[in-house]
């Protein structure tokens, strides 16, 4: 409850209406500062006294008001209650109450939402109505609700007061000309013929005793807009004896946005637009019927969206979500439900669908999906799936057997995704700066002469191979302008240059076959005498591929041009070796480079 209070401050804290928020045993939490207009207390007030607003309502109508609160707090429904308090400066105040239930996404009561308005001159208006014509129409003029007359038998407005210009953008004279065809929305249409046919028999039926129907409509306005409209209506018998309608209106297109968002949030996934897993469940129970078997179940689960969010961050992953649920809303049919019921997890439930025309549902959202890269990371999902032909099978097997042939999937094909995510992020990479081609391919071979100077293992060969070719693929995350640029970098173009170091660990981590690459090619950078970076470690503490690559790395892009710099002679790249042996790099590989790389590759 705190978490929703919490949410939805601005709504309560902005409303024109007094409205409580009281919890499950009744016991208010919250209270909007409207209450002060209404009742002349203010917030502190109420919160202070727990009883304040049981003493303010007027003695005579208590019963009818500790009655509805006993059945609103028993019966947890929405229900509506009309009654009068003091106000504090002596007033009698009418108070029309409305209360509804807050129930969370578990289906657990968690206490109702009461909204109070103050109806004191609707009350008025009402009895002036029925006292004196002239003075109804007095009043109509003055309010800001619109109050108008329509004569069942005729079919028409014969009255409708000034405010229909604030409402609707009407004048009353161009009102009273419109048919409820024109006015209407063709849903609200439907209810109001159908409202005036059954309201009627029950005036007529009740002996012409007071009665009053509430409903909510859509209108249009003079510009052709939908605008939500409450209406409360009375009949009453004309000096004719024509059965009239006494309506009045109020603009409530505001509350039904509201009312629509926090119905919104109850069951759409705000990130994806799909259903989320309350609306799921809610549709599972209700289609597990004869009615839609066969019933089929598919789970799917996005590959890579670990590696999308630790190497590009959550708005990547975010991206990838949201692609995937649009391919499935594209994929789906008008009566499959479509829900994100985890982080990385959707579900499909297909009424009345076969476990044959389910795979080809599945085909059809791979091939969608196929040629699909986002931000480069392949869109991929592992699917299970399974269906339902008997009744007296449980949806939850179903569910079971679903989601342990996607996993079955995942383990078989989610890594192999991975593996080309990488290939995938190495090619664009090289596209995106050509020089970045040339040097990792010069690194690899460097890094390989290396190895075979240190007689090294063949696997430990073929490992720096690899190591010189993906040391820089953290630079995908680098924007093309600033690899290629042309001169001195910036400051700030510096610092995201080097993050490249823990991009490429977080990306190569993240697959079996390059995983080993990983902490080799985050500490590429880090300096024998601890001044390196990312983390500052030094001697022994950096591994012996990392040493290797800083070395080839360094020398590569000091005898090559770059858009940095321009390209030093060899002979003044190995007196750069030199000068910073011992300190940016390990003295004896030093050596070991110039005299039986560079040197044999000199004299080559």
């Amino acid at each position: 409850m705190d978490l929703f209070k919490s949410k939805y401050k601005i709504f309560i804290d902005k409303a024109f209406d007094w409205e409580i928020w009281e919890n499950e045993t009744g016991e208010i939490i919250n209270i909007s500062p409207a209450c002060k207009d209404v009742s002349g207390y203010s917030v502190d007030e109420f919160l202070d006294n727990k009883n304040l607003f049981d003493s303010i309502v007027l003695e005579s109508d208590r019963d009818v008001w500790f009655n509805h609160r006993h059945d609103a707090l028993v019966g947890k429904k929405t229900s509506k209650l009309e009654f009068r308090i003091r106000h504090k400066n002596g007033d009698i105040i009418w108070i029309e109450h409305i209360c509804s239930p807050i129930i969370d996404e578990n289906g657990k009561y968690l206490g109702h939402i009461a909204n109070n308005r103050d109806i004191t001159l609707r009350k008025s208006m009402e009895l002036e109505i029925q006292n004196s014509e002239e003075k109804y129409r007095i009043l109509a003029e003055n309010v800001s609700d619109v109050i108008w007359v329509y004569n069942v038998k005729q079919k028409k407005f014969t009255y409708v007061s000034q405010a229909i210009k604030s409402l609707l953008g009407y004048t009353p004279e161009d009102y009273l000309e419109k048919s409820f065809e024109e006015i209407l929305t063709p849903e609200s249409l439907k209810l109001v013929e159908y409202r005036i046919k059954r309201d009627t028999e029950i005036f007529k039926n009740s002996s012409g005793r007071d009665n009053s129907f509430l409903m909510e409509i859509q209108q249009y306005n003079r510009d052709g807009e939908k605008i939500w409209v409450e209406t409360s209506t009375k009949f009453r018998y004309n000096s004719n004896n024509h059965i009239e309608i006494l309506g009045l209106s109020r603009n409530i297109d505001e509350r039904k946005k509201t009312e629509e968002q926090i119905m919104y949030l109850s069951y759409y996934d705000q990130l994806t637009g799909l259903y989320n897993r309350r609306f799921y469940e809610e549709e599972l129970s209700r289609l597990n019927n004869s009615r839609t078997i066969p019933i089929s179940l598919i789970i799917a689960d996005i590959n890579g969206l670990k590696l999308a969010n630790d190497a590009f961050g959550h708005i990547v992953g975010d991206e990838l979500l949201k692609a995937f649920a649009d391919v499935l809303k594209k994929c789906s049919r008008s009566g499959d439900v479509v829900a994100r019921i985890a982080g990385d997890e959707f579900a499909i439930l297909l009424p009345n669908t076969t476990l044959k025309e389910t795979k080809e549902i599945v085909k059809r959202i791979n091939k969608v999906m196929d040629q699909k890269h986002i931000n480069n990371i392949i869109l991929s999902a592992s699917f299970g799936y399974h269906t339902k032909n008997k009744a007296e099978v449980d949806m939850e097997d179903v569910f079971v057997k679903a989601e342990d042939n996607m996993y079955k999937s995942k383990l078989a094909y989610s890594n192999e995704m991975k593996k080309r995510t990488i290939e995938l992020i190495i090619a664009n990479l090289f596209d995106k700066s050509p020089r970045e081609k040339e040097h990792s391919r010069a690194v690899s071979q460097l890094c390989e002469n290396m190895a075979l100077a240190l007689n090294l293992s063949n696997n430990k060969v073929e490992k720096l191979k690899d190591l010189g070719l993906f040391h820089d693929i953290g630079k995908i995350s680098v924007d093309g302008d600033i690899l290629n640029k042309k001169g001195r970098l910036s400051r700030v173009e510096y610092y995201k240059i080097k993050k490249h170091s823990e991009v490429g660990y977080q990306i190569l981590r993240a697959v079996n076959e390059y995983n080993h690459l990983a902490e080799f090619v985050l500490n590429h950078h880090e300096w024998i005498d601890g001044r390196g970076y990312p983390q500052g470690v030094k001697g022994n503490e950096i591994p012996l591929e990392a040493k290797i690559l800083a070395i080839a790395d360094a020398y590569d892009c000091m005898i090559n041009s770059n858009s940095y710099k321009e390209p030093m002679s060899v002979e003044e790249a190995i007196k750069e070796l030199r000068r910073n042996s011992g300190t940016q790099f390990d003295s004896k590989l030093v050596n070991i480079f110039i005299k039986d790389v560079i040197g044999r590759e000199y004299a080559n």
